[in-house]
């Protein structure tokens, strides 16, 4: 008997945005800066864990334009897959 090579299945990983909401929006005095607050809660999907490490963020408006794009990495990505959620002021 010949033993076999072991090759993993290995099915595509992705993220999904889970949750997505606005927690603050701050303005100044004159009016003229708006600070938002957002809270992004994501999920992993595939057998196997993620193996990158950082994640492109973008919000479109409703004619498809970006307005806004962000990369997360790092311990932000991390706590973006927690139960807490990543925070992000823009």
């Amino acid at each position: 008997m010949m033993p076999t090579e072991e090759y993993l299945w290995d099915p595509p990983c992705y993220l999904e945005v889970a949750e997505f909401s606005k927690v603050e929006q701050v303005d100044s005095l004159d009016q003229l800066r708006t600070s938002i607050e957002y809270n992004i809660f994501l999920a992993q999907h595939g057998d196997n864990a993620c193996r990158s490490s950082s994640a492109d963020f973008s919000i479109v408006n409703s004619a498809g334009k970006q307005t806004f794009k962000t990369l997360i990495d790092g311990d932000d990505l991390v706590n973006a897959l927690s139960s807490t959620g990543f925070s992000l002021a823009v």
